[in-house]
């Protein structure tokens, strides 16, 4: 009995003992489930759970908010959801109860505030008596898939490849353009192995750049790569590593651009660059670019070779560390003005480490594209010291044209004076009175002469001078006849002459004038045969007249016509070459005609037909076809006559003006040198000395200085000399002289002067 009632006592306590464990358990197991209950309820991800026939028996407070109903327990999908969507999670539910395991899911769900993107976890569960039940987590992505969407559009829109690549070598997804270069869609893209689209050679192509990716560089570079649906190209591609949760690279995002232009553009540049070297490297002068903060950009070998270094030494450097202080100091102005873009040249003695001290002459132009300039610098150094040995060259010629005329000047003055006498002793013969003006004509035609050669520079140009005046053309005309007549007759010519019934006057140079037709009466008669005939005429035809200079000669091709009157050099054929002395004579006509506002034109038939030459002159402007003769100006009448002092080394020079002054009424004393003439002075107290400049002893210049000393103002000093360039007449003044005169002197514009003197100390 005791036996049973402690084994009674015993099972007692076991069954109290494990029914307060079991109430335990069950209370901790209630505590656990109602935990659960709770972070399900208030978890941010949806929770659905469907017995096997689709009825809700558990919704969360998230999935009650996105299905929009509080009555769910016990209702299907159908009942609860929009059709397709129901018909859609039923699928899925099917799937994972089939499969027994866990599955996500995508779902468009048509939501009140419109579609959203979802997924889901779906899992297989099991009541306590074994009847499954399905088991669903979702969450709203729609935030993130419209975000990649947008990521998608934009990568869309671009120009360039852009690709994710995942660790193994595979496409995650790619845009448009990339899809497009390997011949598929975007879609089709994603998990397609990287080999297929680049092929195996691109890969191992590639793999050093894959790696260094997945190492977690960037990666960047340029290389020549072919694709299914493009050529072999050009490409830059850009790799950013992607991490994982933990941080570790499981791929790259790739940009690829298509820069094959780009590339061919800068191929065809350098080789333009290498055809731009060799040429500027084939030049003689020196070429650079430079930028607009003072560098050298680019030079050519010969440049280089002036700094005596390379042009690889000098891309990049400061004009300032080659060319120093002083130099870029002096180039300054010039590169501001280039940099304002203005084209600029000069010349500049410069320094050169390897040639030494150099004329160059430098120019610089803006160079298109770019903000600074190109210099070229030409070495002139040996035409410049050509140009100062014809400097040279030319004032010693200048020296002589003045000492031969100084030294023609001097006989025409007593010949001139010589004229005037005898033009003062009234009546001659008449042949006398002939050879009295044709000497004094010729006297005066070659005064002109020697004008011309003190002028040299402005003949060697065409620039002569002319002195217009009112003329009767008849004039020109006589004095032309009375040159060329001695070569006409020689010849047996006949001349005719044939002028206006009515005066014609002009406004012309007399001299040039007649050596105009003289020039072309000559060349009638040279290139005329013996005993030919040639005519001058004249006719007034509107507001000119026409000169016409006629022969029966050798002619000339009519093509030749207008290349007559080009200089001998210019004339290219062996005929034009024959006739030089024509061209050139007429080159000098055409220029005096020109300078007169007139024309020359050439005619002939042909070779043996004869030459017709017509110079055509205006008229003055208030001139007709008939004219009045030109009146001589009245010679000014002498006033007292005065003391004179003739000082002169050419004693036929110093008589015949002390001559032709005395007889207009002057007392005159001569002397014969310098110191004479002073000595001379301090007796004779003259109101006028005539100073000749070069004579013994004492020169007009230091007579005149001398004469100013002891007289002041009270003598008139007038300078008769050769010596008839402007820098002698400045020189004569700056000595004291109030009047230059250039021998010969005409006898009566020396005595007006004088008596314009006298006027003035009445």
């Amino acid at each position: 009995m005791p036996a049973e009632i402690a084994a009674f006592a015993l099972s007692s306590l076991l069954i109290a003992v494990l029914g307060g464990a079991m109430r335990k358990a069950a209370a901790r197991a209630e505590a656990s489930d109602e935990r659960f209950r709770k972070f399900m309820e208030n978890s941010p991800a949806c929770v659905f759970i469907k017995d096997a026939a689709g009825r809700y028996v558990f919704m969360n407070a998230a999935a009650q908010r996105l299905v929009g109903v509080e009555d769910w327990r016990g209702k299907t999908d159908e009942q609860i959801i929009p059709a397709e969507a129901a018909h859609k999670v039923r699928e899925n539910d099917a799937r994972v109860l089939a499969g027994d395991a866990p599955a996500s899911f995508a779902l468009l769900y048509p939501a009140a505030d419109g579609p959203r993107h979802l997924l889901s976890t779906k899992f297989a569960l099991r009541e306590a008596d074994g009847s499954p039940l399905v088991g669903s987590i979702t969450v709203d992505v729609t935030d993130q898939v419209r975000s990649a969407q947008e990521i998608r559009l934009i990568a869309d829109t671009m120009s360039v490849g852009v690709v994710r690549c995942s660790r193994d070598m595979k496409y995650i997804w790619a845009n448009r353009v990339f899809a497009a270069w390997a011949g598929r869609t975007p879609e089709e893209m994603a998990g397609l192995p990287i080999e297929a689209v680049i092929g195996a050679e691109g890969l191992a192509a590639n793999r050093a750049y894959f790696e260094r990716v997945l190492r977690g560089e960037r990666v960047a570079y340029e290389r020549l790569a072919s694709f299914p649906n493009l050529e072999r190209r050009w490409i830059h591609a850009v790799a950013e590593p992607t991490y994982d949760a933990a941080g570790r690279p499981d791929g790259w995002v790739g940009v690829v651009s298509d820069i094959h232009e780009r590339k061919q553009a800068e191929e065809a540049l350098a080789a333009a660059r290498e055809q731009l070297q060799l040429i500027a490297d084939s030049m003689s002068a020196a070429v650079a670019l430079c930028s607009r903060d003072l560098r050298f950009v680019w030079v050519n070998r010969h440049f280089a070779d002036w700094l005596g270094m390379q042009p690889a030494q000098l891309a990049g450097r400061p004009m300032l560390d080659i060319v120093g202080e002083d130099n870029l100091a002096a180039m300054r102005p010039y590169i501001a003005r280039v940099l304002a873009g203005e084209q600029v040249q000069y010349e500049r003695f410069v320094r050169y480490p390897v040639f030494g001290e150099r004329w160059v002459r430098t120019s610089f132009s803006p160079a298109p594209g770019t903000e600074g300039w190109v210099a070229v610098i030409s070495d002139i150094h040996e035409r410049k010291l050509m140009e100062e040995a014809l400097r040279e060259t030319d004032r010693r010629k200048d020296e002589f044209l003045a000492t031969l005329a100084h030294e023609l000047r001097n006989p025409l003055a007593p010949v001139r004076n010589a004229v005037a006498i005898l033009a003062k002793k009234g009546p001659l013969d008449p042949e006398l009175d002939w050879s009295r003006d044709v000497i004094d004509r010729q006297v005066g035609h070659m005064s002109r002469l020697i004008d011309d050669l003190l002028d040299i520079a402005r003949i060697a140009s065409g620039k002569l001078r002319i002195r217009k005046e009112r003329m009767a053309l008849d004039r020109a005309i006589d004095a032309a006849l009375e040159t060329s007549r001695l070569n006409i007759t020689a010849a047996g010519h006949s001349l005719s002459v044939l002028l206006p019934s009515e005066p014609v006057t002009l406004e012309a140079d007399p001299t040039r004038l007649a050596q105009v037709l003289s020039n072309l009466l000559n060349n009638a008669a040279r290139y005329t045969e013996g005993r030919g005939s040639i005519s001058l005429s004249a006719e007034v035809q509107g507001r000119h007249v026409a000169i016409t200079v006629e022969d029966n000669g050798i002619g000339f091709p009519p093509e030749v016509a207008g290349r007559l009157f080009e200089p001998f050099s210019q004339l290219t054929s062996a005929h034009e070459r024959s006739h030089g002395g024509l061209g050139i004579g007429l080159s000098l006509v055409q220029g005096i005609v020109e300078l007169h506002g007139g024309s020359v034109q050439a005619r002939s038939a042909g070779p043996g037909k004869g030459s017709e030459f017509v110079v055509r002159l205006p008229l003055p402007s208030h001139a007709g076809a008939a004219q009045a003769k030109a009146v001589a100006p009245a010679r000014t009448a002498p006033a007292e006559g005065l003391r004179v002092l003739v000082a002169d080394d050419n004693r036929d020079a110093a008589d015949s003006l002390r001559r032709i002054l005395a007889i207009y009424g002057h007392e005159v004393q001569v002397a014969y040198d310098g110191n004479s003439a002073i000595r001379l002075a301090g007796e004779f107290r003259p109101q006028v000395a005539v100073l000749d400049i070069g004579m013994p002893g004492a020169s007009g210049f230091e007579v005149a200085r001398g004469l100013r000393e002891h007289y002041g103002r009270e003598t008139t000093l007038i300078a008769l000399t050769g010596w008839g360039q402007e820098s002698d007449r400045r020189r004569a003044l700056e000595a004291g002289f109030d009047y230059h005169l250039t021998k010969p002197v005409e006898p009566g514009a020396l005595n007006d002067l004088l008596a314009g003197v006298g006027r003035k100390k009445e």
